[in-house]
């Protein structure tokens, strides 16, 4: 019974925790479409690295079993997101398309 019963704990933490990944991913892989090299170099390269880092610390979750790892990342990557949806459409520079 006992065995059950972390067994079911370990699942759930783990589901969560690949939950918060696939987010903190497809929030930093969104903001990385959004770069615009040849406009801000040095911007973008700043931004890249900001991104390995929030991917970098929410994958050391895994490694180190931080669910708090993933939630900071997560965090980070939510705010940034938010910020990012705060700047109007018509400013937003992507690097597949060419409109400004």
């Amino acid at each position: 019974m006992k065995r059950a019963k972390v067994m079911r704990e370990v699942n759930r933490l783990t589901a969560l925790k690949g939950g918060f990944l696939v987010k903190v991913n497809n929030i930093t892989s969104h903001l990385r479409n959004t770069l615009n090299d040849s406009a801000y170099p040095e911007l973008c390269s700043d931004l890249r690295k900001l991104y390995s880092f929030i991917e970098y610390k929410s994958t050391s979750c895994i490694i180190k079993n931080d669910e708090q790892a993933v939630k900071d990342a997560l965090k980070i990557a939510t705010e940034l997101l938010s910020t990012w949806n705060m700047i109007p459409a018509k400013y937003h520079y992507l690097t597949n398309a060419n409109k400004r």
